[in-house]
């Protein structure tokens, strides 16, 4: 499935289930129980949302081919948007909303290109990826974005400041299919390693824009 928003406002939409069949479902949460909400146009999975539950972005998936179509929630429906300019699926990074928003990496094709959405449509930048990958886990902003793990069980970690790509901390434990959730400082992923063989495990790991031993710098002020 593609999710977004808080958890106090989130949804979660389209996927793939047992059989094969892609619905075009939305389901919105409360903090406290699910409710059907408005359908997408176009039913897939390995597709990646982003945004709120008043202004969401799913984009990409793989339905008989990969996709590069996108949709944007505006609180009461789901419309047809700009397409990417390169087809994604499979752990995509998707951060932003649906008036500002970018897409980076992805399984297949494998890519590292990062292109930025306006709210009508989508440009390639000159940025990429360090590593490319799918499988990966994305968030965050337009000028603060993250991207963990993916790839074949990587543990790598990488920072978007809006213009250019960077390393960070590394992953305590390498994941090759992971989600999660948050902004650059403060973040989490949840997931097992590409190999499923006996001892694989499921860890949450979270991260917090700062190396273990970092010296941090803050200004205090009294009155």
């Amino acid at each position: 499935m593609a999710g977004l928003g808080t958890q106090t406002a989130a949804i979660g939409v389209t996927g793939q289930l047992i059989g094969g069949a892609k619905p075009t479902a939305a389901e919105l949460y409360n903090g406290t129980s699910w409710t059907g909400g408005p359908s997408v146009g176009s039913g897939r999975y390995g597709a990646a949302g982003c945004g709120t539950n008043t202004a969401g972005l799913i984009a990409g998936g793989y339905n008989g081919g990969y996709l590069n179509i996108c949709e944007k929630y505006n609180g009461t429906a789901w419309t047809s948007t700009g397409t990417m300019t390169n087809s994604r699926y499979g752990g995509l990074g998707l951060a932003g909303d649906s008036t500002a928003a970018i897409a980076y990496g992805a399984a297949s094709p494998s890519t590292g290109v990062t292109e930025s959405f306006n709210g009508s449509t989508w440009t390639n930048t000159p940025a990429s990826l360090n590593v490319n990958r799918g499988g990966l886990q994305g968030g965050g902003t337009t000028s603060a974005a993250f991207a963990f793990g993916g790839g074949t069980n990587s543990n790598y970690t990488e920072l978007y400041n809006g213009s250019s790509w960077a390393s960070s901390t590394l992953m305590p434990t390498a994941l090759g299919a992971n989600w999660g959730s948050g902004s650059s400082s403060a973040a989490f992923a949840s997931g097992y390693p590409t190999s499923f063989t006996p001892g694989a495990v499921n860890v949450t790991q979270n991260f917090t824009g700062v190396a273990p031993g970092s010296v941090v710098t803050k200004t205090i002020t009294t009155s």
